[in-house]
């Protein structure tokens, strides 16, 4: 797969990186990320050039919800709408966001000021090049290219680190990404912050406060519906090139990246069968007509959207674990991932994420079905909506990639798969089905290795008291701890009697 990213320099703010920081992005994060994915997801290669379809950009001109949004957008080189980019199967628009300290803010809460775009390239050779372009509209274009050959792969291997919470994707332009550190290309414009309702401001939002690092999504795709085109939106803070933090913006991106490729619900409603044929059924016009759904969650009354709903043999929704609604992916090989994972060949598919809808939902309808997989069940994997403590690494997870290889659009190469997660491995069916503590408090034998219910002593502590033990392949140290959570809760995540 030949990933290409640009980072354009004025509207990109690519020039507001000195060479140090420019080498540190585009060499040391965005090609071992790029090269991720590159190695791990084959495609028939684009013959020619590839072109950006002009006529899927929601304003006809930029990648991203349109500059009347106030959101990350980045406006599309007429070049690659009319003549194409070369040897590319998929090319991701960087946009970076230069965060500042709030004056009235807590430490962790950052404000971004400046925004921009990237570019960059890996390819299916396992080669890798990451450039930056001068802004088209003012300036003939000017690129400086880094470029890694096959066997640079090796001092790739291992790269990883941590992100936090959500990211996204779609046609219908969502954020659903909050991670520290990415990179991206071409022509940029102002960075934007995402809205909970509708809007025609054009007023810059500030999408890099608190625990958002990065957002994506895709603009544009084939006759088969596979996304060669996307926005990377990547917020940088004081920190961001701080060599510990490295791990982290590597994982942020390869997350990112993840969610361009069509690990979101809208990707889902496109995915081809074998013979090409779409999974779900189209109208006169080619599209997926919008259904209206209860989305998922906790409780009784939910919230209901109208999405393009995949097929049933794409996506299916049940109950679980005292009435929690959750979507799961029941595709060939991700079913029988999930059912050897956890060593229970009675389940029905893989769990995504579930919950009310999500804080930059633009439309207030996305995030009805989660981008990402469930967290109570796979900790552990780069697709998961929150990976601060993600163990360390390239790879890709079984799991992720049987995802992609279902999708139609993907061939994949298992020799790059992570190894087997051991959390709730081999743990059987009441590991997924019921809940990590039952109606005493108490934790059930098959979930001892991964859960705990000691309270905190005395009670009252807002701090979370740790117990310490082993993590479940007995591998290293671990800690399991209990806080304290002053909100609402759902009567389905209410584990405990006594309250404090």
């Amino acid at each position: 797969l030949r990933i290409r990213a640009i980072l354009a320099e004025a509207s990109g703010r690519g020039d507001l990186l000195n060479e140090t920081e420019r080498n540190l992005l585009f060499h040391d994060m965005l090609s071992p990320a790029l090269l991720a994915w590159s190695t791990s997801l084959r495609v028939d290669p684009v013959v020619g050039n590839l072109t950006v379809d002009v006529n899927q950009l929601l304003d006809g001109e930029t990648c991203g919800p349109g500059i009347d949004s106030g959101l990350p957008s980045i406006k599309v080189p007429l070049q690659h709408i009319r003549e194409g980019i070369p040897e590319t199967d998929m090319i991701v628009y960087l946009s970076l966001g230069f965060a500042v300290k709030n004056a009235s803010s807590t430490d962790d809460e950052e404000l971004m000021t400046n925004n921009g775009t990237s570019y960059a390239n890996g390819n299916t050779n396992s080669s890798v090049a990451a450039e930056s372009s001068a802004d088209k509209e003012s300036q003939e274009d000017e690129y400086d290219t880094l470029l890694f050959e096959p066997e640079d792969k090796d001092r790739y291997d291992g790269f990883g680190g941590w992100i936090k919470n959500r990211l996204g994707g779609g046609r219908r332009w969502r954020i659903l990404s909050s991670t520290e550190s990415p990179v991206s290309e071409d022509e940029g414009e102002e960075e934007k912050e995402p809205m909970t309702n509708h809007s025609n401001s054009s007023e810059p939002i500030n999408i890099c406060t608190g625990d958002y690092l990065a957002a994506a999504s895709y603009c544009s795709s084939d006759q088969y519906d596979r996304p060669t085109a996307a926005l990377l939106h990547i917020c940088i803070d004081d920190h961001f090139f701080d060599p510990k933090h490295l791990q982290r913006n590597i994982v942020t991106i390869m997350h990112e990246l993840g969610h361009t490729l069509g690990f979101n619900s809208l990707s889902m409603a496109h995915f081809r069968k074998p013979d090409g044929t779409p999974y779900t059924p189209r109208d006169e016009n080619g599209d997926i007509p919008d259904s209206r759904i209860e989305c998922t969650g906790p409780g009784t009354e939910h919230q209901f959207a109208t999405v393009p709903l995949p097929s049933e043999e794409i996506l299916k929704f049940r109950d679980v674990r005292g009435g929690v609604r959750v979507a799961e992916v029941v595709t060939p090989s991700v079913l029988q991932v999930v059912r050897n994972q956890f060593d229970c060949q009675h389940l029905t598919g893989a769990e995504l994420e579930s919950g009310e809808g999500l804080p930059l939902s633009l439309t207030g309808d996305e995030g009805c079905i989660g981008d990402h997989w469930e967290r109570r069940l796979f900790s552990s994997d780069l697709m998961n909506p929150v990976v601060d403590d993600l163990e360390y690494s390239t790879r890709i997870s079984t799991l992720t990639l049987a995802y992609f290889a279902d999708s139609g659009w993907y061939q994949v190469d298992l020799s790059n798969a992570d190894v087997a997660s051991g959390w709730g491995r081999g743990a059987g069916c009441n590991f997924v089905l019921d809940t990590c503590i039952n109606e005493n408090g108490e934790v059930p034998p098959q979930n001892l290795p991964f859960f705990c219910n000691e309270i905190p002593s005395p009670p009252g502590f807002s701090m979370a008291q740790d117990t310490h033990g082993c993590t479940p392949d007995l591998s290293r140290k671990a800690k399991c701890s209990i806080g304290q959570y002053d909100l609402d809760l759902p009567p389905a995540y209410q584990y405990f009697n006594s309250t404090y």
